[in-house]
């Protein structure tokens, strides 16, 4: 699982040494045993060296030089050149970790294998171009996929704010499908470089305003292997309607 070769062996390590650690010895115990639950149906662990974060924002930097207002950026056959290592890493975390990420949530994930296609795309918190205050990431809402992880690889000088929240609804409200603000329980999650949130198609979430830096975070999003409408959607193009 070790993603050595994800800079084509410019010396970028890839995985933490902590996760690396938990999949050569323990599997899905190991797993379990690094992560800290965030909320119902979601999940933090370590995932991503600081040297691989460095490569992946120094990429993103040099790709929107010449775009300063992009806050979105979707990896795909069209700027996976300009990013190689950010689209190699995207490339081993769904087809080598994802996979067994999954069954530490549990549920439908433990038994339902996952589609062979999937979502890739990099969000960009900024005061200078990035997502603004009022965009959908910024209220309460479900992810287009059934499992979404989530990374923060950048910037490695640091941010503040812009800290994720997810959502429990206590059932009492008599709202069977977005939970009540008012009534129900939170869970914050502050992000941390190379620190990855999983979570599954039912976890409500919001992202707060960033204070101050800049967060970049790439986003895997994928399917269950349970119905046909799941690899048309994947396989067209544009980026889903989420983000955390």
């Amino acid at each position: 699982v070790a993603m050595a070769d994800a800079d084509g062996g410019d010396g970028v390590d890839g995985l933490a040494s902590q996760l690396i650690a938990a999949l050569s010895t323990r599997g899905e115990a190991g797993l379990r045993a690094i992560s800290e639950r965030c909320g119902d149906g979601a999940l933090a662990l370590p995932l991503l060296s600081a040297e691989a974060c460095a490569a992946m924002e120094q990429e993103v930097h040099a790709y929107i030089a010449s775009r300063p207002l992009c806050s979105r950026i979707e990896i795909n056959e069209t700027t996976m050149g300009a990013m190689p290592v950010t689209a190699r890493i995207a490339q081993v975390l769904f087809e080598r970790l994802l996979p067994r990420l999954c069954p530490v949530l549990g549920g439908k994930f433990a038994s339902t294998p996952l589609c062979n296609q999937h979502k890739v795309y990099v969000l960009r918190y900024s005061h200078e171009g990035g997502l603004t205050f009022g965009e959908r990431v910024f209220v309460p809402h479900t992810d287009d996929s059934d499992v979404t992880l989530n990374v923060a690889f950048g910037c490695c000088s640091g941010w503040a704010g812009s800290d994720l929240v997810y959502i429990e609804s206590t059932g009492s409200d008599g709202r069977p499908g977005t939970p009540n603000l008012a009534t129900s329980a939170t869970h914050r999650h502050s992000h941390s470089l190379g620190t990855a949130v999983l979570h599954g198609e039912g976890a409500y979430h919001y992202v707060e305003p960033l204070i101050s830096g800049e967060r970049l975070s790439l986003l895997v999003l994928a399917m269950r292997d349970d119905a046909e409408w799941k690899h048309t959607y994947l396989g067209s193009a544009g980026a889903p309607q989420d983000g955390s």
